[in-house]
């Protein structure tokens, strides 16, 4: 049986037994893994480890079970949270929404995740090419996947930029991009760019680079928990789920919808205050 068979296997146990009490050492030792090759392996094939996506498969029934009218401390107890608080709290940080309200408001919406994964819709827009200068951060690692690596943001390094000029470009309110770039085409050698979107192309302060984003067509992807992350200033939070949203769309979106990435354009993540999307280009958009 291949890695990803196995794996993908796990995954529907996890799906169809959550309610009950599972371990990734029971699964490991199911599936015919040591524990610790498990965990890789799972991560690796279904980008979210063994924990993390049985507690999503919890909350997904969960979800399905409040929009048919049961009670939130019913649901709670019986997807195996100590408290209704708990449980609310879990379900707001992946939902952006409590429990409540989801149970009285969105009981007739489309499911918020699809066979325990993310399922985002985009919009699909047109963007004229625009500059945004910031800092670059090189890995020492070649050979980083960088959906594992998104919003590297917490990495760069400001101190050659005088705070002064930051803040005069900053103050346009055009907002912040962040992506992983090829500066050196020869290598191929990675380095992660973040900074503020400006309207010149020749407003660049000292010790920032400039960064020319071609005109393209994207599909535009809403990270929905990011003001939620964000309000509680939860940052570790908020990185996982940008980069479970880039898991989504390469991993999955792409096959699904029948688009074809436009690999002579750049794909960026755009920040303005609590907002923040996932801006993928794409070939042969209709309007």
């Amino acid at each position: 049986m291949h890695y990803r068979e196995s794996m993908e296997q796990a995954a529907a146990y996890m799906d169809a037994h959550c309610r009950e009490e599972i371990s990734a050492v029971d699964l490991a030792q199911r599936y015919g893994y040591s524990f610790y090759h498990f965990c890789h392996i799972f991560r690796a094939c279904i980008g979210l480890s063994p924990g993390k996506y049985l507690r999503r498969a919890r909350l997904q029934a969960a979800a399905a079970e409040l929009s048919a009218g049961r009670s939130v401390t019913e649901v709670a107890l019986d997807y195996g949270f100590d408290t209704p608080g708990g449980f609310a709290k879990a379900f707001r940080k992946e939902f952006n929404t409590s429990p409540s309200c989801y149970r009285r408001e969105c009981a007739h919406t489309s499911p918020i995740f699809e066979k325990g994964r993310i399922a985002i819709e985009p919009r699909f827009e047109s963007k004229p090419a625009f500059w945004a200068v910031g800092c670059e951060t090189r890995p020492q690692n070649e050979d980083i996947d960088i959906l594992e690596h998104a919003a590297c943001w917490h990495q760069q390094d400001y101190s050659q930029v005088d705070k002064e000029d930051y803040a005069r470009i900053a103050a346009s309110d055009l907002g912040e991009v962040g992506l992983w770039t090829h500066p050196e085409e020869t290598s191929g050698q990675l380095a992660y760019f973040y900074g503020p979107i400006v309207k010149k192309e020749n407003d660049v302060p000292a010790g920032m680079n400039l960064l020319a984003i071609p005109a393209a067509d994207y599909a535009v992807f809403p990270v929905e928990q990011a003001a939620a992350d964000y309000a509680a200033g939860d940052l570790a939070a908020l990185r996982d789920h940008i980069r479970d949203a880039w898991k989504y769309i390469y991993r999955e979106w792409f096959e699904k919808s029948g688009k074809e990435l436009d690999q002579s354009k750049l794909s960026f993540e755009f920040y303005h205050g609590h907002r923040v999307e996932i801006w993928t280009p794409v070939k042969s958009i209709i309007f």
